[in-house]
């Protein structure tokens, strides 16, 4: 059962490719914020511990070209094809309230009301209408919950603890 933690970093792409010869990139775009790429001031690569400054970060639909400080030829990005670019929390979009990022929801445990325990969300079912929140009930069974603000009364991105109200029908 996964349990909930803030991320150290947050994923926005993937490097796919060198592109020109000058050590610009395109990549992948993996964020629901893409508008923000060209924002972007540091980025990490991988597992790297330390960030690279952003050099010129464009949204180029349907990729981003990125060009970081170290990059000089396309020989210099090749080795990182296929890694994950991330970002800090700091550079992260802000949310309007009510709205979580999917770190915050998945791995959160889901207690009633009278705070009883009905599971850890395991993942997040996107369905047009609303998100449904599948959980992983402490019998092992499986429940759905929509995340609807009848049903979902409290989220604590703090403790990782979502306070839910089961509609008839739902816990059945």
């Amino acid at each position: 059962m996964p349990e909930w933690s803030k991320p150290e970093r947050l994923t926005i792409g993937r490097v796919l490719a060198p592109h020109g010869i000058e050590g610009a990139f395109r990549m992948e775009v993996l964020t629901d914020f893409p508008e923000r790429i060209g924002l972007l001031r540091r980025v990490y690569l991988g597992d790297e511990p330390a960030p690279r400054r952003v050099r010129r970060a464009q949204l180029h639909p349907p990729h981003a070209l990125l060009l970081l400080a170290g990059f000089t030829s396309e020989q210099s990005v090749e080795p990182y094809r296929g890694a994950l670019v991330r970002i800090d929390h700091s550079q992260a979009a802000p949310l309007a309230p009510g709205e979580y990022y999917y770190w915050q929801i998945i791995g959160a445990t889901v207690v009633d009301e009278a705070g009883a325990p009905l599971g850890v969300v395991l993942e997040i079912l996107q369905t047009g209408a609303n998100d449904v929140y599948v959980l992983r009930t402490p019998a092992g069974g499986e429940l759905l919950l929509p995340a609807i603000k009848d049903v979902i009364l409290n989220v604590d991105t703090e403790r990782g603890v979502i306070t839910a109200r089961l509609l008839p029908g739902l816990g059945e």
